[in-house]
């Protein structure tokens, strides 16, 4: 008798330790699941604000990641038949021109009482030999924008003003055209006597004292302007959103909803991004923030990502996207956006490159156009837990609005077409160091869901294996009571 007291002792002994074992677990693995990704998300939210500190600041102000510009210009090759309007433009594509790029931020100051950041970037480009086809000194024959400029300013004067600006196109000596090497009309500029009288069309004009596409763009920041982001600091949701440009909290050219500044320069995004949210990539260069919109997932180096691709609303002009209505300065088909208001008033027109899904009347207009999908779409992925950049690859096309301008003779027998000048090509893949740096912080979150599953199923193994010993702990009672009994009636006996 004394040992089978001992025995159910001992018994009950081990169901409370499995009891106590088992709520354990269970207690534990729930607490993980509903507890421990919300604290890792915001140990994540921490580490991606942007602070002096932060991990984040170093890659930021100056990234280590090898950027690459490609340039293609558009040759014009029979600049002399433009008065001819049964003969097409014709253009060849020259390039790609690849340029190193090293970018950097500067006049950097942080402001704790709104959490944001202020600074100005420059970068500097270096001609990459590896990686072009072609050489700076390649002759290439463009559209005269210095001529092209003055007409456009002087179109709304009066006609004694314009009688003047056309009778000085005439002295000296501009032509529609310019042929000039591709140092010349891209970093380097080239010189042109009218540029002394530059002040009479614009104050602003006087800045530059040569002509080219990329004039003032190489180790300054005199045109990329003073920044102002969120950091995230307190509002996660904000992190890497635009505040103010130029000191002004929205565009002064426009009106209504399209004055608002929004978007991310690009460096950060909030994370824990819905794919139908709208990504907004802001372009102080184009007047606006690129509309950029989910199509699909794809897989980078082992890590999902969203990819969200910029489409018809971007370069829309009103009539499928309300929205972009206020935009419209002048009345022209989809396909274009007019940057005309913040590049010096110019009658610039960015598109995507080759007129890729652009009205077809204006593709019709241009020979040596050829618009390929694969080649000139524009995408960026971002993981969509933290909204880091995976891949990114950007394709806009410079065009200018050629046309008649009042009473300014160069131009008055010219037809109205968009002539394009060149595209860049920009592309940022996250390489392995990185992406495993990133699946490895991810990895994380996964885990913790997995190990919480796996403590609660093991804490009802043990409750199981409890119920299972209680029922043999009861068969075993049951079978020695019988045996006492047989034991007792054969004593009696």
């Amino acid at each position: 008798m004394e040992q089978k007291n001992s025995k159910i002792s001992g018994s009950k002994s081990w169901c409370c330790k499995y009891n106590i074992i088992a709520v354990t677990l269970i207690a534990f693995g729930i607490s993980m699941l509903l507890f421990l990704p919300d604290y890792l998300q915001k140990q994540m939210n921490i580490n991606l604000e942007l602070q002096p500190d932060s991990r984040t600041f170093p890659e930021w102000k100056k990234p280590t990641v090898p950027l690459y510009m490609d340039i293609y210009i558009f040759n014009w090759t029979n600049p002399e038949d433009i008065n001819n309007h049964t003969t097409k433009p014709i253009v060849k594509q020259l390039g790609p021109y690849r340029f190193r790029e090293y970018p950097d931020k500067h006049n950097i100051t942080f402001h704790d009482n709104n959490n944001t950041v202020t600074y100005r970037k420059s970068s500097l480009f270096y001609f990459e030999e590896n990686g072009s086809n072609g050489t700076l000194d390649d002759v290439v024959s463009v559209v005269n924008m210095l001529a092209v400029g003055a007409a456009a300013t002087a179109q709304y004067w009066g006609f004694l003003r314009q009688l003047s600006v056309s009778t000085s196109l005439s002295g000296f000596g501009q032509k529609i055209s310019v042929r000039k090497t591709v140092r010349e009309i891209l970093f380097e500029g080239y010189y042109d006597s009218m540029l002394t009288i530059g002040s009479m069309f614009d104050s602003e004009a006087t800045l530059f004292d040569t002509v080219g596409f990329m004039v003032k763009k190489n180790g300054t920041d005199l045109l990329t302007g003073k920044y102002n982001v969120h950091t995230g600091v307190g509002d996660i949701s904000k992190l890497g959103q635009i505040q103010k440009y130029r000191d002004l909290n929205e565009f002064p050219y426009y009106e209504g909803e399209c004055r608002k500044l929004k978007g991310s320069p690009g460096e950060f995004y909030p994370p824990g991004r819905s794919s139908n949210d709208i990504l907004y990539l802001f372009t102080p260069e184009l007047c606006r923030a690129l509309p950029y919109e989910y199509k699909k997932d794809i897989n980078h180096l082992g890590i999902k990502g969203n990819r969200y691709y910029l489409d018809d609303r971007a370069i829309d002009n009103g009539e499928k996207y309300s929205e972009n209505s206020c935009y419209m300065t002048e009345s022209l088909p989809s396909g274009f956006i007019n940057i005309s208001a913040c590049n010096f008033g110019q009658p610039l027109y960015m598109s995507y490159p080759h007129f890729y899904k652009a009205d077809k009347s204006f593709l019709d207009a241009i020979d040596g156009l050829s618009p390929q999908k694969d080649l000139h779409e524009s995408y960026i992925t971002l993981e969509p837990k933290t909204s880091v950049t995976l891949e990114a690859v950007g394709r806009l096309q410079t065009n200018l609005y050629l046309r008649p301008y009042g009473f300014i003779n160069l131009f008055k027998n010219v037809p109205r077409l968009m002539l394009p000048l060149f595209f860049v090509e920009q592309k940022f893949i996250m390489g392995e160091e990185h992406a495993s740096e990133l699946y490895y912080g991810l990895l994380i979150f996964s885990v913790s869901k997995y190990i919480g599953v796996l403590l609660i199923i093991v804490g009802v193994a043990f409750i199981a294996c409890r119920r299972c010993m209680q029922c043999k702990s009861k068969q075993d009672n049951k079978n020695d009571l019988e045996i006492n009994e047989k034991e007792a009636t054969a004593l009696m006996t």
